[in-house]
């Protein structure tokens, strides 16, 4: 989503940067980069909850901000039943 949110920055122009996000970091802002940085976690479970939770986050809002340039509508219900299902599993229910 970083990168479609990139591409749309750059009027969809993907020169220096490949398909696989090659390039990515040097294209956006340093606040991204740090969302991203946490999004990443060592293998402990309480780390992988956090890094999934960041992961969610950072999707979320940059999906808004891009549907919003693309004038296209945000899913909000759906997003929150997949958050309300995957708060169900963290919390063994």
């Amino acid at each position: 989503m970083t990168m479609w949110q990139t591409a749309e920055e750059a009027s969809w122009n993907l020169k220096g940067m490949n398909s696989l996000g090659k390039n990515l970091e040097e294209k956006i802002t340093p606040e991204i980069t740090a969302e991203l940085k946490e999004c990443f976690s060592v293998y402990e479970l309480n780390s992988c909850w956090k890094s999934l939770f960041s992961m969610i986050e950072l999707f979320e809002s940059t999906s808004k901000e891009l549907s919003l340039k693309l004038k296209i509508e945000f899913p909000e219900k759906e997003v929150n039943k997949i958050l309300k299902y995957i708060n169900k599993i963290k919390n063994g229910n």
